[in-house]
């Protein structure tokens, strides 16, 4: 991630010819690092807390949030002050220096849990499940997965979902450019929606406690469709 955004600061050297496939390269460099941070942190919150997954990955997306929320905001305040060029320097760098010091903060006892489940805590759903298991545990692949209909049914509603932040973003931006905003205020109002995204996150263990996740999932679709 941090190389990708080093690299998006240095573009304008690349040339006319070669800034669109370099840009392009850089774009699925930095998606490729996102899918390898997200999938990472869900999968360590699923080794470490099984038995408390809703409240832990509520934290996570809320901590997601806030950074969609400062994000825009930061990155109009940089823009503002270094142009383009240094505002992706910037925070290129701090992406370098964090991907080094979290060597040394991520447990290596995570990776673990693929070859024994003596991590659980005691008393935990999966811990039993190993300790009655005369066998070894059978990999789910892929076409397994997407053979269960709620699964299936889950990720077409997160695929649209994510779709929906992601048309949006470059669709408004040009739009709000057109009404003469400032980069702060464009900043702003891409914040605003990330504010929503925490409250869904704090409140949803909450509220899952009381409603079923269909109801939920439903009521989402319908407010994102409004």
């Amino acid at each position: 991630m941090g190389v990708s955004l080093l690299g998006f600061g240095m573009i304008d050297f690349f040339g006319e010819a070669f800034i669109v496939p370099a840009a392009l390269i850089l774009r699925m460099f930095q998606g490729l690092s996102s899918g390898l941070i997200q999938t990472t942190s869900y999968a360590i919150i699923a080794v470490i807390y099984p038995d408390e997954q809703q409240k832990y990955l509520g934290i996570l997306e809320t901590s997601m949030g806030f950074g969609c929320v400062i994000g825009p905001l930061v990155g109009a305040v940089l823009y503002s002050l270094i142009a383009f060029q240094g505002t992706f320097h910037l925070v290129g760098s701090v992406f370098l220096i964090s991907g080094v010091v979290l060597i040394f903060v991520v447990p290596n006892t995570v990776d673990m849990q693929d070859e024994s489940k003596n991590l659980n805590p005691i008393g935990s759903t999966e811990n039993i499940v190993a300790e009655n298991s005369s066998g070894p545990q059978d990999r789910i692949r892929y076409s397994d997965v997407f053979k269960n209909r709620v699964f299936t049914m889950a990720s077409i509603v997160g695929f649209f979902g994510y779709f929906g932040y992601s048309y949006l973003e470059p669709v408004l931006a040009i739009r709000l450019i057109e009404f003469k905003l400032s980069e702060f205020w464009i900043g702003a109002f891409f914040s605003l929606g990330a504010v929503g995204y925490i409250v869904g996150g704090l409140t949803f263990p909450l509220v899952g406690k009381y409603l079923s996740k269909g109801k939920l999932i439903v009521s989402g679709m319908f407010m994102a469709g409004v």
